[in-house]
């Protein structure tokens, strides 16, 4: 019914707009991920039915109401469909047969993004400070929810519809490129090859989407849609639609709620969406961006206000207000002070390629010399990309000492901005690879292309967006940096550093709208630069789409890693199916390990046990000394909550950890038990 919904939703808009059926449905989408938002903010999702019956009838009165006064024939429901809108629905059906069979194993999806959605389903309300068992419940919740919904359909919880739900997601911010598939039988060739892009697009931004639920991929790809939503605004120059200021709001408003980094994104958009808008002097389009920018802060703030009323938050939201204003400005002394020297003439490139495109007399330059500037451009960007994969780089990084210190942080995040794939993690398994400079690189060469291609003077205003999305992505890059340098620890900024997927938020979004501006021209392009496009767009899009890792990951997903994580899976269910015949209240439990296994078994039996919380604490016996085992006996002996007792047998216990089980034992008056899964003792 949840489908239903979005494709009604969407079908209605699409005949009261006139407008085609694939254009209607991410504002469908991103208004019903509002409407649930706003319930799960009241604390009425149980009344969810509610909802999606409102919006079925309505849908039906309203098409009712305009077939009799307009007549049946004037719905048209063939001109509707598109090549693009039966692709979209190919790929769609497809991936969710092939997502269908994935589970929920990752560790950030077992802590937080899966078992987010598990409570919803069965608390049917968002987990709040007293029930939440994620340790970040402070983080938006409208991914989850937008996949709750689907799964409120069901009487019992649906884990294989999860994955295909969260793709679902992020096919609907690629459907600007579905959008421009042509239509026609003449348009064949262009059709496939389209068909084929938009297969793999997803593999150039959000492609760890098939294998984990991190937001992350959502962001990028929302942030993509709207940096396009943005880019088609201000490309036709003289006017604000109602309706695109509709569909960016809408998105903006879904951004706020997606992750924390949100909001700032959302502002970076909306910054040259209003310079724009003032630029031409409108006092209604004024008014609609302003009543828009109103509506995404309300419900920005409308979360922090939850958060504040049920005490929400995790030890990142804690952190981040130590952060000082000094810090930021420390942070990009440091950058410049740390940089190698061959980073300093590549700032200056980018920047001149920026002003040689925004002050360019396209009328004096031969169309040789157009090809001429872009063949230089292209051999300095292949050249700067070369000297980052040159051992120099690697030699410069392996001299620096690992103090883990604030000045070691910058310039192993300096080393892998140059080097490490933008393509998120699992970087092992990439063939090849885009590091964050190279995306700017090509950037850079697709702003100048356009601008050499580009009729008339459109492109100055495109620019003056393109710049300020570029300032963006500095001043994100610096507080990205500031948050390793005074918020995490030196030992987990130095892991996290090396994680791609934080750049790729931003970038994934800012190299997408060039893309897809590049995408139109070739749709369209009939003339002599056809082919330099062709090999420029398909180019592009294989290099950037990682197929020996998307793919990989998709069809050997329990294969290797997932193998492993999969056994490991069917041993927790033992575990908890163990528990769960011999104890009432699992969340009363401690959980004894002989060695620390990074809280993988804890984040999985939570998972399985919810919506119960399941263990209440951890003991790993080897990271324990005796002094501070007896602290914790008493400690827990004071509070008073523990009922049972947990042990993994699934190792052989070292003589040492042994003596600390003995003595725990000993402590509660227990005699030791034998089993090969879990020893369960009852307090």
């Amino acid at each position: 019914m949840g489908l239903l919904c979005i494709i009604v939703l969407s079908f209605t808009m699409t005949v009261i707009c006139r407008k085609k059926w694939l254009e209607t449905l991410p504002l469908s989408t991103f208004v019903i991920m509002l409407l649930t938002y706003t319930m799960g903010g009241v604390n009425l999702l149980d009344k969810l039915w509610l909802l999606k019956w409102g919006i079925l009838l309505g849908c039906v009165v309203i098409l009712f109401l305009f077939a009799r006064r307009n007549g049946f024939k004037d719905i048209k429901i063939e001109e509707k469909i598109s090549a693009g809108l039966l692709m979209f629905a190919v790929i769609s059906i497809g991936m969710s047969l092939i997502l269908s069979s994935h589970l929920v194993m990752e560790w950030d999806d077992l802590n937080h993004w899966g078992i987010t959605v598990k409570q919803m389903f069965y608390i049917d309300a968002i987990p709040n400070g007293q029930n939440a068992i994620s340790g970040f419940n402070d983080y938006p919740p409208i991914g989850s929810l937008f996949i709750y919904w689907f799964l409120s359909d069901f009487n019992e919880f649906r884990e294989n519809l999860i994955f295909p739900i969260y793709y679902f997601g992020i096919l609907i911010c690629l459907t600007p490129f579905f959008k421009r598939i042509p239509d026609g039988k003449n348009k064949i060739c262009k059709q496939i090859t389209a068909f084929l892009i938009c297969i793999l697009l997803p593999g150039a931004f959000a492609c760890t989407a098939v294998v984990n639920l991190k937001i992350d991929s959502f962001v990028a790809v929302l942030f993509m849609f709207i940096v396009i939503s943005l880019l088609e605004i201000v490309w036709r120059e003289d006017k604000l639609c109602f309706w695109d200021a509709l569909v960016m709001f809408s998105a903006l408003s879904v951004m706020v709620l997606t992750k924390s980094v949100g909001i700032y994104l959302s502002i970076i958009a909306t910054i040259p969406l209003l310079i724009f808008v003032f630029s031409l002097r409108n006092k209604k389009y004024i008014a609609m961006c302003a009543i828009g920018t109103v509506i995404q802060s309300i419900f920005y703030f409308s979360w922090k206000l939850f958060c504040y009323k049920y005490g929400n938050t995790s030890y990142i939201s804690a952190e981040f207000g130590k952060i000082q204003k000094m810090d930021y400005l420390r942070t990009m002394k440091a950058v410049l002070v740390q940089m190698p020297w061959f980073l300093y003439p590549v700032l200056f490139y980018t920047a001149g390629m920026l002003l040689l495109a925004l002050y360019l007399k396209k009328d004096k330059i031969s169309e040789k010399g157009k090809y001429v500037l872009l063949l230089a451009a292209g051999c300095i960007d292949l050249t700067i990309s070369l000297f980052c994969r040159s051992d120099y780089l690697n030699s410069w990084f392996e001299a620096l000492v690992d103090d883990k210190s604030k000045e070691y942080i910058t310039k192993h995040y300096i080393y892998y901005f140059c080097r490490q794939p933008i393509n998120f993690q699992y970087e092992e398994n990439i063939a090849y690879e885009m590091s964050a400079l190279e995306c700017i690189m090509l950037i850079t060469i697709i702003m100048l292309l356009i601008c050499c291609m580009a009729e008339g003077r459109k492109y100055r205003k495109y620019l003056i967006v393109q710049s300020v999305l570029l300032i963006g992505f500095v001043i994100y890059v610096t507080g990205h940096l500031t948050m390793y340098r005074y918020m995490f620890s030196e030992s987990e900024s130095a892991v996290l550093a090396a994680y791609s997927r934080y750049l790729m938020m931003y970038l994934g979004g800012f190299a997408g709208g060039n893309f897809y501006l590049l995408y139109c021209w070739w749709i369209k392009e009939e003339g002599k630069n056809k082919f330099l496009i062709s090999g420029l767009l398909l180019g592009g899009t294989i290099f950037l789409s990682n197929i020996p890792f998307t793919y990989m990951a998709v069809f050997q997903y329990h294969e290797g890693y997932f193998a492993f994580l999969s056994d490991h899976r069917k041993w927790v269910i033992n575990v908890v199916e163990s528990i769960e015949q011999e104890i009432e209240e699992p969340e009363n439990g401690i959980w004894i390990a002989g060695e620390d296994d990074s809280w993988w078994l804890m984040n999985e039996a939570r998972y399985h046990f919810a919506p119960s919380k399941g263990f209440c604490d951890t003991w790993v016996l080897s990271r324990t000394s005796e002094e501070e085992l007896t602290e914790i006996l008493e400690k827990a002996d004071e509070e008073g909550k523990i009922k049972y007792l947990a042990v993994d047998m699934s190792e052989e216990f070292s003589e040492e950890n042994q003596k600390k089980l003995n003595k725990i034992l000993e402590y509660y008056h227990l005699e030791e038990k034998s089993d090969p899964i879990v020893c369960i003792y009852k307090l």
